[in-house]
Order: C-alpha cells, then sequence, then structure tokens
C-alpha cells in the first residue's frame, strides 16, 4: 500500500466519508508519514475518515491510524509502537549521519502520537522507547483510539450428522497387508470403528 495508491483511489475534491480498514503489521515509515500526511490533508479539506483497526495495528500502520478523526478497534485488535528502526552501511560518518536521522524520524512520529492521543512527548517517548503492545481497552485509556467495538457472540451452529454411517469401514475395502488374515483385517477395522463410536464393523 503506498500514498499514490491511495490517492488514486479518492476522487478528485472528494468530501464524503473515508473507512479506513487496518490489518497491518507496518511497513516502510516514509510511506507511512507520506500516507499520514495525504489524509490529514483530506481530513481537513472536508472528509470524515474513520479508521477501523482488525487484528494489529502495528509500527508504522500506527501513524497512519493517527490521521483519522475516529479511531475504532475490536476488542481483540492490539496496536504496536516503537522508536523508528533501520540499518544501513558505511564509514562512521554515514552511520551517524543514519543515527540522525532515526533521531529525527522518531521525533516526528513522537510529536504525531501526542498530538492525537494529548500524552506529553515525554511519556510517549518512554512507550516507544519500550516497544509497547496496547491491547484495545489500554489504546482507549491512552487516547490511541476512540471506541471499541464488542462483536456480537452468537451460538454455534448445530448441524446435524446425517451421514454418520458412512464413516464405518468397511472390512472389503480395508488395504490387506501381506501375510495378513481376514480376521487381523476384520479387528482392525472394529478398533477404528470402536473410537469413532460404533461397536462393530460390518
Amino acid at each position: 500500500v503506498s500514498a499514490k495508491k491511495i490517492m488514486q483511489q479518492i476522487p478528485e475534491n472528494f468530501t464524503g466519508r473515508i473507512i479506513l480498514h487496518i490489518n497491518s503489521d507496518g511497513g516502510d515509515l516514509f510511506e507511512a508519514l507520506a500516507i499520514y500526511d495525504l489524509l490529514t490533508e483530506l481530513n481537513n479539506t472536508g472528509c470524515e475518515i474513520e479508521a477501523r483497526i482488525e487484528g494489529v495495528c502495528a509500527s508504522g500502520a500506527s501513524v497512519i491510524a493517527m490521521a483519522a478523526g475516529k479511531i475504532i478497534m475490536t476488542a481483540n485488535s492490539y496496536m504496536f509502537i516503537h522508536e523508528a528502526l533501520g540499518g544501513t552501511f558505511g564509514d562512521s560518518e554515514e552511520l551517524a549521519g543514519y543515527s540522525a536521522l532515526l533521531q529525527d524520524m522518531t521525533a516526528k512520529i513522537i510529536k504525531i502520537y501526542s498530538d492525537r492521543t494529548g500524552l506529553s512527548e515525554e511519556t510517549v517517548k518512554d512507550l516507544l522507547h519500550k516497544e509497547s503492545w496496547m491491547d484495545a481497552n489500554t489504546c482507549k485509556t491512552l487516547g490511541f483510539c476512540d471506541e471499541i467495538i464488542e462483536l456480537e457472540k452468537r451460538l454455534p451452529v448445530q448441524i446435524e450428522n446425517r451421514m454418520r454411517d458412512s464413516r464405518k469401514i468397511q472390512v472389503s475395502n480395508v488395504y490387506k497387508p501381506v501375510n495378513r488374515d481376514r480376521d487381523a483385517i476384520q479387528n482392525m477395522a472394529n478398533i477404528i470403528n470402536a473410537r469413532r463410536g460404533f461397536n462393530n464393523a460390518r
């Protein structure tokens, strides 16, 4: 998923409602920030954006969710947040430069989380440093989501087994190993059928 692909799905000058379903373990933070900026701009120009988290909303995906005017989580879903991560190869100057970039990106997402939740930047920084897994209740308490959906519990479907007799093993169809007589085959079938709830094989 990219900002470009999302943009292609939204008509020009659209001011309607967007429901953003999220079940993602994250990805490239640059792309996540681009999607966040796109959705924020749409939100500021009249779109009603609702993020629905189903399953997991981790890493960069959680940044994207923060752009929504309303964030809803299912009762069984989770959110995972952490500092900016990455890797590079080079001399000490290049490594120092990359380290500075990661620190700058972490500072950006701290502000995004803080602005959306109302938590202090120090509190958010601590959550990121701990690499926090948060269930829906924790997210609502901390301000990472606005509402929790309790899915309707339904009774299991009762299915009548009309083909029960077909589960019985027929001796004539049992593979007959070499040097095994019919009585041995019959005994094998009786044992299997007994485990399946039948007293005798036919």
